[in-house]
């Protein structure tokens, strides 16, 4: 069974629930009219169907009610990429780690749907590690060769 995440600004309570809504800064062609909590089958695929990223610590957070998500393929232009699906009753979730964004991952201003599908593959590409610190963290392609000095490792 595919399991679905939703990812929110940080916190860190063991389970938490969410109410739908009309999210705010949808994309144009994007349904304004039904509520809902976005899913999505991972950590980066959440975070591409952001249009916009809310803090650079999230957490990420796991769906485990029973209702069945809908995929949102006629609803929302950019879900052939991001795989956004929709709950539409108050949904349940349950913790699974904290989210480090490194670099510019997510935070580009788009203005059109091909640099909106530039945008997605840089985060779908984008390197996710599990560092010390117990958090996953996301690096762009930038930040992740700069890596070895952020965490002191300098290379000769």
């Amino acid at each position: 069974m595919l399991k679905w995440y939703h990812i929110v600004e940080c916190q860190t309570d063991p389970y938490i629930t969410i109410k739908p809504k009309i999210p705010e800064g949808v994309l144009k062609g994007e349904d304004t009219t039904t509520p809902r909590v976005s899913v999505a089958p991972s950590l980066k695929h959440c975070l591409a169907s952001l249009t916009g990223l809310p803090h650079p610590y999230l957490s990420l957070y796991q769906y485990i009610g029973t209702e069945k998500p809908i995929p949102a393929y006629k609803e929302v232009p950019d879900t052939y990429l991001t795989h956004e699906h929709w709950l539409l009753k108050t949904s349940r979730f349950k913790f699974v780690s904290e989210v480090v964004v490194h670099g510019s991952l997510g935070l580009k201003r788009v203005k059109d749907i091909l640099e909106l599908e530039a945008l997605i593959k840089e985060v779908l590409n984008a390197k996710q590690t599990r560092e010390k610190d117990g958090r996953i963290h996301l690096w762009d392609a930038q930040t992740w060769t700069l890596r070895p000095i952020i965490l002191g490792i300098e290379r000769g």
